[in-house]
């Protein structure tokens, strides 16, 4: 006896996480663009003009070789960022990693909390 025509095979699928620590709930775009971040450091109030490396709707990526950066930390986040834009919208961004990389930098990645 084999199986009844017409009857679709059975199939089954599991679904896991490509990295076990993995939180993102957006997918992650590599994209380069000038960004303006401030912060508050405890040498006074901070900003600079870096590139992402990678956005989502959530959030961003950037190196910077500034040490003041911690998880946690707020910041007004400029993005895209450009100089003679005379609307410069800002908006709040919290520090959810700070990596250490091996060239003396770090790698910043930023949540947008107002979204």
């Amino acid at each position: 006896m084999g199986k009844p025509e017409g009857l679709p095979t059975a199939a089954s699928a599991a679904v896991t996480s490509l990295r076990g620590g993995e939180r993102r709930r957006q997918l992650r775009l590599k994209f380069s663009r000038p960004v303006r971040v401030g912060s508050e450091a405890k040498y006074g109030h901070v900003e600079e003009v870096r590139t992402t490396l990678n956005v989502s709707r959530d959030g961003l990526y950037f190196t910077t070789s500034l040490e003041h950066y911690r998880v946690g930390m707020l910041t007004a986040v400029t993005f895209p960022y450009s100089p003679a834009d005379p609307v410069k919208m800002e908006e709040i961004g919290e520090v959810v990693r700070v990596e250490r990389l091996g060239d003396g930098r770090k790698g910043i990645a930023v949540r947008f909390l107002l979204r």
